[in-house]
């Protein structure tokens, strides 16, 4: 996937992809991690929102259908940003979000029997 630092680049980058038969690109805002991106202009979002999960400004997350499809981005919004993200189960079962706060294991351990 193409990224773009700044609205302009993404905005001509569709203008010159949309010369080619067929193809209707626009230029979005990624929230994930910063850059512009280019998608078909009848697409659907890629991920879509959990509003059951928010982030800490009050903003629904991105539920990623797939953990490695978490983690790629979690990897490459690091090497753009700098901040290391993790990945974890949405607790209400739509997928896997992203956090920069650190994941612990929520799984119930067993006492054992005496």
């Amino acid at each position: 996937m193409s990224y773009y630092a700044h609205s302009e680049a993404a905005h001509a980058a569709a203008k010159t992809a949309s010369h080619q038969p067929g193809v209707i690109l626009v230029p979005y805002s990624c929230m994930v991690c910063g850059y512009w991106h280019l998608a078909p202009k009848d697409a659907k979002p890629a991920n879509p929102t959990c509003t059951l999960c928010l982030d800490s400004g009050g903003h629904s997350k991105i539920a990623f259908q797939s953990r490695e499809e978490a983690l790629s981005v979690a990897e490459n919004g690091f090497w753009s940003t700098g901040v290391l993200l993790s990945v974890y189960r949405c607790p209400h079962g739509l997928g896997w979000h992203l956090t920069s706060k650190e994941v612990r294991n929520h799984s119930k351990k067993r006492k054992k029997r005496r």
